[in-house]
């Protein structure tokens, strides 16, 4: 046995290749010849199973599953609350509106020009019609903030001035899925779902799985009479939603809702 044979022979006593040290230890040259045609087998085989691997990798495949779920979602707070903040026939005729009153009176007369005992400035010369009506609005607040919600009480819209109709998911709400909170600036507002004791959810978008309302926004009473304060200048509602717990922004992220329009409010949440 030469040199190579003998490095050979020591190398497939070592090796844990499949068939190498069989045919270096053969006794026959029929056995050697056995081992080499296996050893051949299975490298063919390795050759093959690494060109497979090697193709389907370079051919980038792609497996997509999507899967839709319909899990129940907890449905938000709703405020609803008429944009006029007090029925103007029960300011003119109850003593406990009198500074109101007189606010609504020197503001009638600052836009005709005829105020001649005007307290809150509303007859200055301003640039636009627009800071006047901020300024009235504003005092408005004001003297608002000076009465407690007892006392606003007679004036303030109740839940069957306001809602005639209330449906969620396709059945019947009523006054006890409210709650009713005093607006500093749009008076009587009511939340659904505000009440801890409820457990509104869904698990659907779209209206026939959300909160649906007719409203009513009376202009005047039924004798005929506006019972608009001066200073609410657009007829309709004004809504917001939010988390429950949360305090409705109604001034700053409401959404006005106009007389005889359907308003559809739709939103995304985020985690």
């Amino acid at each position: 046995m030469g040199r190579f044979g003998q490095i050979f022979k020591d190398f497939s006593n070592w090796s844990t290749v499949a068939g190498v040290p069989h045919i270096a230890n053969a006794n026959t040259k029929i056995s050697r010849i056995f081992w080499i045609i296996v050893f051949l087998v299975m490298l063919a085989m390795f050759c093959y199973e690494l060109y497979i691997m090697i193709a389907k990798y370079l051919s980038f495949p792609a497996a997509v599953t999507t899967d839709i779920l319909f899990e129940e979602q907890d449905f938000p707070v709703v405020t609803i609350c008429n944009s006029n903040p007090y029925k103007y026939s029960v300011v003119q005729s109850n003593s406990a509106f009198n500074d109101i009153n007189d606010l609504m009176t020197i503001y009638k007369q600052a836009v005709a020009g005829t105020a001649s005992n005007d307290k809150y400035g509303l007859s200055k010369t301003m640039s636009e019609p627009y800071d006047r009506d901020s300024l009235a609005d504003d005092a408005l607040v004001l003297l608002s903030a000076q009465m407690t919600d007892s006392a606003k009480a007679p004036a303030l819209y109740t839940y069957q001035d306001l809602i005639q109709d209330c449906t969620f998911s396709g059945k019947q709400c009523s006054a006890s899925d409210f709650t009713m909170y005093v607006d500093p600036v749009y008076g009587a507002c009511f939340s659904f779902n505000e009440d801890k004791s409820l457990n509104y959810s869904t698990n659907r978008e779209g209206i026939q799985y959300g909160l649906k309302l007719m409203l009513t926004v009376s202009q005047s009473t039924p004798s005929g009479i506006n019972d608009y304060l001066p200073t609410t200048h657009m007829a309709g509602a004004r809504l917001t939603v939010n988390s429950r717990g949360g305090r409705p922004s109604l001034e700053a992220n409401g959404i006005d809702a106009g007389v005889g329009f359907q308003t559809a409010v739709a939103i995304v949440l985020q985690a």
